[in-house]
């Protein structure tokens, strides 16, 4: 996604780790990506998006590393998790990291 989203010229802003499940969506929100937080004022588009870029791929394998994100979902929505599980749903089916993206304003 994010390699994409640079190459179609979108800024990548960052996102949050979710579990979509049957009873609605579990968002970690701690576990998340900023990839504007350190962005310098004064850039060209084309310098926002490939810095945006680069700072979204370093931060992403950065919170790949430090969290286990199914362990994550698990410890913080543990009753929606054993429901799913115990119908014989795999909670691995259900995760996903919601990423938001923008266009150049004209």
């Amino acid at each position: 996604m994010i390699d994409e989203a640079e190459k179609a010229g979108l800024l990548n802003i960052g996102g949050q780790l979710q579990f979509s499940m049957p009873e609605g969506t579990c968002e970690c929100y701690w576990v998340e990506v900023d990839a504007l937080a350190d962005e310098p004022k004064d850039l060209t588009w084309t310098e926002r998006v490939a810095l945006a870029a680069s700072a979204a791929r370093h931060k992403m394998a950065d919170i790949s590393r430090r969290y286990d994100f199914i362990e994550e979902g698990r410890k913080a929505f543990a009753a929606p998790f054993q429901a799913y599980e115990a119908a014989g749903g795999d909670v691995r089916d259900r995760v996903c990291f919601i990423w938001y993206l923008q266009a150049d304003q004209p």
